[in-house]
């Protein structure tokens, strides 16, 4: 979609054992492991933060699944690599990492070894099947909300904290270099808690109203385009 740019991509990937997997038994005379490789695309938008909001547009594309099949013969051979090369091909066409793919290469080394064991008797399944599900999700925001939301913080002013009995003396050194200080004991009228004296994140409106930056002021400006005291206008776009 246009008008949006990308913030943040994660990769995240599950590895688990199929109940059923009899449907990829080829050779029943001999012990087969399979590993069923499921990969998802996803791209969350939305107007500040898609990665925790609700996002305004969600779509995902799928790509058709791809199963690798090779023998426990195989497998456990110190001389054949041929199984192992055929995982990082698959991964590969996913466009997976090369440091994603040794991860979960190891991984399903790790749960086979792991599991191998109810390929003993004639009486226990004959293949051993793992799933691997991956999602690659793309995290947008709109590009008019990042450049209000920058032009927001500009316009905050950064405000000094300090001890209620210092307050007189440091309005007055403060103010020949225009800046503004509010004492330990004064409140932030979004949390109604006090500042507190050497704090650095307190912030002045351009309306002069202070609050806490972070948590209070920049979390108010992301739906809001005004002081949440008088109601000033912060014309940003």
């Amino acid at each position: 979609m246009e008008g949006y740019n990308l913030i943040m991509t994660i990769f995240t990937y599950e590895i688990n054992t199929f109940d059923k997997p009899d449907q990829y038994v080829e050779d029943p005379s001999q012990p087969v492991l399979a590993v069923k490789f499921d990969y998802a695309e996803h791209h969350r938008y939305g107007i500040y933060s898609p990665q925790y909001d609700t996002p305004i547009h969600h779509s995902i594309k799928k790509e058709d699944p791809h199963v690798s099949r090779f023998t426990l013969a195989e497998f456990k051979s110190d001389e054949d690599d041929d199984w192992k090369e055929r995982l990082y091909y698959v991964l590969d066409s996913f466009n997976v990492t090369e440091e994603k793919q040794d991860e979960i290469v190891d991984k399903i080394i790790e749960v086979f070894n792991r599991e191998i064991g109810t390929l003993g008797s004639d009486n226990d399944p004959k293949i051993l099947a793992l799933s691997v599900d991956m999602k690659l999700t793309h995290f947008l925001v709109c590009q008019r909300e990042l450049v209000a939301r920058e032009l927001r913080k500009r316009m905050l002013k950064r405000v000094r904290a300090v001890k209620d009995e210092e307050v007189e003396e440091d309005q007055y050194r403060e103010s020949r270099k225009r800046r503004k200080i509010v004492g330990e004991s004064d409140s932030c009228t979004i949390c109604l808690e006090e500042f507190g004296a050497e704090n650095d994140d307190v912030f002045c409106m351009p309306c002069s109203h202070v609050f806490h930056g972070k948590e209070c002021i920049e979390k108010w400006l992301r739906e809001n385009d005004n002081c949440p005291v008088c109601r000033f206008q912060l014309h940003v776009c």
